[in-house]
């Protein structure tokens, strides 16, 4: 008798994993999740040990949880990086592993520059501003908006252009930067 796939994923941000439990089951996939972000390697090692693919967002898989993986062939991180997952002991126990090299990138970027412009622009001081005037027929800006700066032509120094970095950067030239 074959034995079904099986598919876990041992921590995950989503509110809910319906799609990933619809398609695994549509595939004849068993499908199995837990949040185990801060699980010892004892237990990580006995949830996960009979799985045969496995997705990891933060667990910790040392080389410890990685030895006592019996029938793991893959692990995949959702994440860009593998900070939480020791590569060289999957490479030695014949697990291939595989992370989300572009996972977020253009939402961490996107928050980067909307986190730049808000202090650039003043953004915390025009909205007590528009607080103040709502009701008025007058727009008091007084000093505190003064002066005003634009992003065109500025440089903006960034550090580190990999994914991320790299999004920004394009994304700040259209405004001239």
């Amino acid at each position: 008798m074959d034995r079904k796939t099986i598919f876990k994923i041992t921590d995950y941000i989503e509110r809910d994993l319906k799609w990933e439990e619809e398609q695994c089951a549509a595939l004849g996939i068993e499908f199995q999740h837990y949040q185990l972000r801060n699980a010892e390697p004892a237990e990580l090692i006995e949830t996960c040990r009979d799985a045969d693919i496995i997705l990891v967002n933060m667990a910790n898989f040392t080389p410890e949880v990685i030895a006592g993986l019996d029938n793991v062939k893959v692990v995949l991180r959702h994440g860009i990086g593998y900070d939480k997952v020791d590569v060289p002991a999957m490479t030695e126990h014949g697990i291939i592993f595989a992370n989300e090299a572009t996972a977020s990138a253009i939402d961490v970027a996107e928050q980067a520059i909307q986190l730049m412009l808000g202090t650039y622009k003043k953004l915390k001081i025009q909205m007590q501003i528009a607080q103040e005037n709502r009701g008025s027929e007058r727009w008091n800006y007084g000093p505190r908006l003064y002066p005003g700066y634009r992003i065109d032509g500025k440089t903006i120094g960034i550090i580190g252009c990999g994914n991320i970095g790299s999004i920004v950067l394009r994304k700040l030239r259209s405004f001239g930067a």
